[in-house]
């Protein structure tokens, strides 16, 4: 019986390593840079998130903003701490607009089990959900974001497109929760 050389195995160790790595999105340091950019500003909350030009302002309806490409729609609603009751935690937010979005779905499903991780100086609390309204099939994406500039404010943004939209463009989708960040030039 003949022995196999070593290297005959570094692909089978190497592969599986390098891919691990390079999809490891919550501690990676590469965004993108939208070429031509719009910003999207929540004036009363000093917030402010950046696109590609592809996005525009739609009716927020009960969000303070609400974007689209047409393919993928964000909804962010910004706090300010001080205004909330003692009850309010980033937390507690997070699970009543889980709740309250997911109770007017049907067939909901978690495709990302909840996460939470810091990056750039924000802390993020993140799932990803499957689920059906009138009669249509979207994945859903609730994300909690603390500054760590700052414990006065904190956004909630919520994002809703095809399966197949969201599992292409997934990095895209994350790099625009990213953009998310306060105006630090002006005054609370």
């Amino acid at each position: 019986m003949s022995k196999i050389p070593f290297y005959y195995y570094l692909p089978i160790i190497a592969i599986p390593l390098m891919l691990m790595f390079y999809y490891e999105k919550p501690n990676s340091n590469v965004q993108i840079v939208f070429p031509d950019t719009n910003e999207f500003y929540i004036d009363d909350y000093d917030i402010y998130l950046t696109t590609d030009s592809d996005w525009e302002e739609a009716d927020p309806g009960s969000f303070d903003l609400k974007i689209t490409n047409n393919d993928c729609y964000f909804g962010v609603m910004a706090y300010n701490s001080v205004d909330l009751a003692k009850k309010w935690t980033p937390e507690t937010l997070y699970e009543w607009h889980n709740e309250d979005v997911f109770s007017r779905r049907q067939n909901v499903e978690i495709i990302d089990p909840c996460i939470s991780y810091s990056k750039d100086g924000k802390n993020y609390t993140y799932t990803l959900f499957s689920a059906e309204k009138d009669d249509d099939k979207n994945y859903y994406g609730s994300c909690m974001i603390t500054f760590d500039s700052t414990d006065e404010k904190m956004v909630w943004v919520l994002f809703a497109a095809l399966p197949s939209y969201v599992i292409e463009n997934e990095d895209y989708i994350l790099d625009i929760i990213y953009s998310i960040d306060i105006d630090l030039t002006s005054e609370f």
